[in-house]
């Protein structure tokens, strides 16, 4: 075995690694909370559904004719971004709900579990450098007075850059600059890698990938 990964047979967690690592919706997906809140069981519109009020906000989400069983118990405390079902997470929810960092985590935490499983040992490291190509980059829904196009796909480095010049402006006396705004984009790694600036960097990605899928 080479690049870091050793031990037993991943064949059996293959399709799962693939499926995390090119962003897919997993085949029984999860339902997460989409705030901290209490669950409740109940009939909406002769439905069996369940319900999260928000703790603070008050805030209702009804979720109708759940497939899988809860995780959680009726009446339970559970808090943003938490599996109120059975099933696998599904990464883009966790991008919307939690943000990039948290889909990092996510990522890395379920392929050493994968791994895990089938007895086989694998670098972190090689988990990480797959799971930040595939985290860092955002689409900018508005470009405010940066020179940033509408909808174009960039990294969150070159956004904050041109963010940080806008705040500069702004602080020395051009309190009508507006910043741009932009949504955290999940990226699968045929994408990413397809998405990466330099060869070399796209070529290093790749081989990485494929110790990690073809160990």
């Amino acid at each position: 075995h080479t690049g870091g990964v050793a031990g037993g047979d991943i064949t059996q967690g293959l399709p799962r690694v693939e499926e995390i690592f090119e962003a897919r919706r997993p085949k029984t997906p999860a339902i997460i909370a989409e705030f901290d809140g209490v669950v409740t069981v109940e009939k909406v519109k002769n439905i069996r559904s369940f319900v999260l009020t928000g703790s603070e906000t008050g805030e209702v989400k009804v979720y109708p004719a759940y497939s899988l069983p809860l995780k959680v118990e009726e009446g339970a405390t559970v808090y943003k971004g938490q599996a109120l079902t059975e099933g696998f997470k599904v990464p883009a929810d966790i991008v919307r709900i939690e943000g990039l960092d948290a889909v990092y985590d996510y990522i890395v935490r379920e392929i050493q579990r994968v791994y895990k499983l089938q007895a086989v040992d694998i670098n972190d490291k090689h988990v990480e450098v797959i799971a930040r190509q595939m985290t860092r980059k955002i689409k900018v829904e508005d470009s405010g007075d940066t020179k940033l196009l509408l909808g174009a796909l960039i990294e969150i480095n070159e956004f904050n850059l041109e963010n940080e010049i806008i705040a500069k402006r702004v602080a020395a006396g051009e309190l009508s600059l507006r910043e741009a705004v932009g949504s955290p984009v999940l990226l699968g790694i045929t994408k990413a890698a397809l998405s990466t600036d330099s060869f070399l960097s796209a070529a290093s990605f790749q081989e990485t990938t494929k110790v990690l899928t073809e160990a």
